[in-house]
């Protein structure tokens, strides 16, 4: 992924890669503060950012196979 998005935004890597670094350093600082006011919220968006991305595989998957309960009725002609 790291050299796609370095080919398609043609620029270095150096950069892409602290920039990456930094966005880490700092969502790591925020949920370890936030964690510490509210863990509640910790669990619940984890919890929800799970389910999310299970159904996200599941559709994903089932269009990937051409499943046909996924695809629309055509209408029909009279």
């Amino acid at each position: 992924m790291f050299r796609h998005i370095h080919e398609e935004v043609d620029a270095r890597r150096t950069v892409l890669a602290t920039a990456i670094a930094l966005d880490l350093v700092v969502l790591g600082a925020f949920v370890t503060i936030k964690a510490m006011a509210d863990p509640l919220i910790i669990v619940v968006s984890t919890t929800a950012i799970a389910a999310i991305a299970a159904f996200e595989y599941v559709y994903l998957r089932k269009q990937r196979d051409g499943d046909p309960e996924d695809t629309e009725p055509t209408p029909r002609e009279h």
